[in-house]
């Protein structure tokens, strides 16, 4: 699975397929392991960068493991910001106050 997912993931990076892309990657259901340091590291820092929001809906429960573990491996300092920022969110989200309409 991995190799068809690198090819998913490098469509929707270079030529734009992104309905295309998506609808194939959610089909396969990817998980934590599926979406692997090596996967992402295959990419270039920018093309990572890209692709760290697009975590919460091609892996929906699995983002938040795979980019906790981003978190410890990441050393490109604009992706190593996003993971971040897409973690806080994650948390934030996960607060009741907020889902029910509280203040942040």
């Amino acid at each position: 699975m991995n190799g068809q997912l690198r090819e998913l993931v490098r469509r929707y990076l270079e030529n734009s397929e992104y309905y295309e892309s998506t609808r194939g990657i959610l089909r396969m259901g990817v998980t934590v392991v599926d979406f692997s340091d090596e996967l992402f590291d295959s990419f270039e820092p920018s093309s990572r960068a890209r692709l760290i929001p697009l975590l919460l809906v091609w892996c929906k429960e699995h983002a938040r493991p795979i980019l906790e573990r981003r978190l410890r491996r990441e050393r490109d300092k604009e992706c190593l910001t996003r993971v971040k920022a897409v973690l806080f969110v994650l948390k934030h989200l996960s607060d009741p106050a907020v889902t029910s309409g509280g203040e942040l």
